[in-house]
């Protein structure tokens, strides 16, 4: 989301924002919800499948990098110059996808997704920074969080699994995590089972019962404890 003038409320990830002119929001493997447009609001909005966003991210360090910027900074604010960059973007997208020829539309539509995207994640680098990784420690990632997206984490939480995955050792893994991501593993695989256990209880209206089995708990009892102690509240009160 982009928002060109006015403000916008809306809440995800748990917690609740506030949008306003040049703030943009990527959520990543989450969803929003309760979006309050003002009057005057200006909003930009793109939506996209999990599969095709993750083959937008360029495969280069920077990108890998990128998208776990926009993990722990998901809103971010940019300048007049970069707005309008991002808007002549979006605008793109919406022509490639209606006025141009049928033959070669998703063609012309995928290009002017790369272009907004590489220029969304330039933006977000040029104020999250961090120092530089190696080719290899961002694939590695890469693969790392691609598990994630496929829902691993429903059956899997254990560092060791990733790590087999991986074919590499889980301290190997846990030092590039935290370089690449100034998070452990640990973290992610918590923080997606975390996610999806929120959606699964406030939007979707599982009982804990249902969600502790979608995610692969042995019983409602550990499903209470292991949310208790990684979201800070009972499955009850998220």
């Amino acid at each position: 989301m982009v928002c060109l003038e006015g403000t916008c409320s809306l809440h995800f990830g748990g917690q609740d924002y506030v949008l306003g002119r040049g703030m943009c929001l990527v959520a990543v493997s989450t969803h929003v919800h309760h979006v309050v447009p003002s009057a005057d609001c200006r909003l930009l909005s793109l939506r996209l499948a999990p599969e095709e966003h993750s083959t937008l991210m360029p495969d280069t360090a920077w990108g890998v990098c990128g998208e776990f910027h926009f993990f722990t900074h998901p809103v971010f604010k940019v300048d007049d110059e970069t707005l309008m960059r991002l808007a002549h973007d979006m605008d793109e997208v919406e022509l490639r996808i209606t006025s141009t020829p049928e033959h070669y539309r998703d063609v012309a539509r995928r290009k002017a997704l790369e272009l907004f995207y590489l220029d969304l994640v330039h933006a977000h680098e040029h104020l999250f920074a961090q120092q530089k990784v190696s080719k290899n420690y961002a694939l590695i990632m890469n693969r790392f969080v691609c598990l994630l997206k496929e829902g691993a984490y429903r059956s899997h939480r254990t560092v060791e699994y990733y790590a087999n995955e991986l074919c590499i050792t889980s301290k190997h893994l846990h030092k590039v995590s935290t370089q690449v991501s100034g998070h452990t593993p640990s973290y992610w695989i918590q923080r997606f089972t975390v996610m999806e256990a929120r959606y699964l209880l406030k939007r979707e209206g599982r009982t804990q019962k249902e969600v502790a089995r979608i995610l692969g708990f042995d019983n409602v009892a550990h499903f209470n404890r292991y949310i208790s102690n990684n979201a800070g509240v009972t499955p009850g009160r998220m």
